[in-house]
C-alpha cells in the first residue's frame, strides 16, 4: 500500500474492527514478534495530563542526548503525528510499510478465526514495530482509553507506570465512580514495576495503593509540598517547587497553564524512580527540557493579535483547570467561547462550568460522526445571559467567533481536540507550510 492507500484501510477498520479484552492483541504482537519486549518502556495512563506528562518527559530525556520515542493518540491532523521520534512523525513511507506489514498479520489472524483488531490496536502494533527499529533509548508510551485493557497495556516490563489525574471520563465504558476508573486506570501497574501516582482524591489513591500492594510495585505519590510561581504569563511559567521526592529552584515550563504545575510535579517523580534506576538525567537537561516543551492544542496561542487560544479539553475537570488559568492569564478582559463536543463527553457540565465566566459563545460541530449536534447544545442554554451563536460548519463557526471580538478581547476555541485540529489545519493550509503530504 502507499500512504493513501493505508490510510483508507486504517479508516475502513473502523467497520469491523472488534475489541474484546487483551487477546487481540497478544495474538497480533506474537505475529510481529513482540518488539515492544525489546523497549524500554515508560507507560502513561490518566484521564487529564498524561498527553502533558508524556511532552515533558520526552523534551527531558531528548535533552539528556537519547533516541525518545513517543506514542501518543489522538492525532490532531495527521495519523503520522501518533508515531514520533525525537519529536519527527513517522515518515509517509514508512507508515505505509508499516501499515502494509500489519495488516497482513491482521488477515492472517482473521483467517485463523480471530476478531480483526481495532484501529488503536492496529496503530499501538505499528508503533512498537516502528520503534523497535528505529532503536529508539525510550519509549513514552500514552494509554489511549483506560488502561486495564487497552492495547499499550500488552507491555509486561515497564521502567515506570504513570497515572496522571483521574476524574469521570469515558464513563460508560470505565465506570460511573473515580474507585472504578481509577481500578482500570491502576491496571497498567505490573507485578515490581515501580508506579508514579499525581497528587489525586483520597479515593483514588487508595485503589491505586491496593492495586500496587497486590502487584508489589512501589508506589511513589507525587505531591506539591510547596510552590512558589515568580512569573506565570502567554509565554509560560517561571516557578520554584518542592515535590514528595524532589526541589528545584526557579524552573521555567513554557506550557501555559497552572494546572501544568501538577503535570511537572509528576514529571519530576518520575525522573526520580528513572535515577533510582541509573538512569541519568541531568539538572541541565530538565531545565532546558521544560523551558523548551511543546504540546499542540493544550493551552496553546494560536493567535496573539486578537489573542486566540486553544485548547482539547473536552471533560468537566479539564474545563476547570482551563478556567482556573485562563481567567487568571488574561485578568479581566472579555472571553469568548468556540464550543463543540463529542457525544460520549458529559457536554452538560462543559457547560455548566463555562457559561458564568465568558461573554459570548459560539456552538458548533467538531468533523466527527461522535459529535454532538449544535441543537443538542443550544437546548441545555436556558438563561441566555450571553450572546449564543450558532453555526454547524467549524470553519464559518471560527469566523463568526472572531467576528466577536473587539480589541482586547480573547477567544478560547474548547471542547474537543477533534475541533482544534481543524482549527490547526485550516491554519497550515493558509500558510501554505508544514504538515505531512500525500504520496
Amino acid at each position: 500500500m502507499i500512504y493513501r492507500e493505508s490510510i483508507q484501510y486504517l479508516e475502513s477498520v473502523h467497520a469491523f474492527g472488534v475489541k474484546k479484552g487483551m487477546s487481540n492483541m497478544i495474538t497480533l504482537m506474537n505475529k510481529l514478534g513482540n518488539p515492544q519486549e525489546q523497549l524500554q518502556i515508560i507507560h502513561i495512563a490518566g484521564t487529564n495530563g498524561k498527553g502533558s506528562v508524556c511532552a515533558m518527559l520526552s523534551s527531558i530525556l531528548q535533552e539528556e542526548g537519547y533516541r525518545v520515542g513517543l506514542f501518543t493518540s489522538p492525532h490532531l491532523q495527521y495519523y503520522n503525528e501518533r508515531i514520533q521520534v525525537n519529536w519527527k512523525p513517522i515518515s509517509n513511507e514508512d507508515f505505509a510499510l508499516l501499515a502494509t506489514q500489519v495488516r497482513a498479520k491482521c488477515e492472517e489472524m482473521v483467517e485463523e478465526g480471530y476478531n480483526h483488531p481495532t484501529v488503536f490496536e492496529y496503530l499501538t502494533a505499528m508503533g512498537f514495530y516502528y520503534f523497535s527499529q528505529q532503536k529508539v533509548d525510550f519509549l513514552i508510551l500514552e494509554v489511549g482509553l483506560g488502561g486495564r485493557f487497552d492495547a499499550t497495556n500488552i507491555i509486561t516490563r515497564p521502567l515506570v507506570s504513570v497515572i496522571t489525574s483521574i476524574g469521570l471520563d469515558h464513563t460508560r465504558i470505565l465506570g460511573n465512580n473515580l474507585i472504578d476508573i481509577a481500578g482500570e486506570k491502576g491496571g497498567i501497574i505490573k507485578k515490581n514495576c515501580p508506579v508514579v501516582l499525581s497528587c489525586n482524591q483520597k479515593e483514588v489513591y487508595n485503589r491505586i495503593k491496593e492495586i500496587a500492594d497486590e502487584q508489589q510495585a512501589t508506589l511513589y505519590y507525587s505531591q506539591i509540598q510547596n510552590i512558589f510561581i515568580h512569573n506565570a504569563t502567554m509565554e509560560g511559567t517561571t516557578f520554584s517547587i518542592k515535590t514528595s521526592y524532589n526541589e528545584y529552584e526557579d524552573l521555567f515550563l513554557s506550557l501555559i497553564g497552572s494546572y501544568q504545575i501538577q503535570n511537572v510535579a509528576t514529571v519530576l517523580s518520575t525522573l526520580f524512580v528513572l535515577q533510582k534506576q541509573k538512569i541519568c538525567i541531568s539538572t541541565r537537561a530538565l531545565r532546558k527540557g521544560l523551558s523548551k516543551v511543546r504540546w499542540a492544542g493544550r493551552m496553546e496561542v494560536f493567535s496573539k493579535d486578537p489573542l486566540i487560544v486553544l485548547d482539547g479539553a473536552h471533560n468537566p475537570k479539564g474545563i476547570e483547570a482551563f478556567l482556573q488559568s485562563i481567567l487568571g492569564l488574561i485578568q479581566g478582559r472579555k472571553l469568548y467561547v468556540l464550543f463543540g463536543a463529542l457525544q460520549d463527553k458529559d457536554y452538560k457540565q462543559m457547560l455548566v462550568l463555562l457559561l458564568p465566566h465568558i461573554d459570548g459563545i459560539v456552538l458548533t460541530e467538531p468533523k466527527n460522526h461522535r459529535a454532538v449536534p449544535i441543537q443538542d447544545i443550544r437546548n441545555l442554554i436556558v438563561q441566555e445571559t450571553i450572546p449564543v451563536y450558532e453555526e454547524k460548519d467549524s470553519y464559518k463557526a471560527f469566523q463568526v467567533a472572531k467576528n466577536q471580538l473587539e480589541e482586547g478581547d480573547v477567544l478560547c476555541c474548547i471542547g474537543s481536540l477533534y475541533l482544534v485540529g481543524e482549527i490547526q489545519s485550516w491554519k497550515k493550509e493558509k500558510d501554505k507550510v508544514g504538515g505531512l503530504k500525500d504520496d
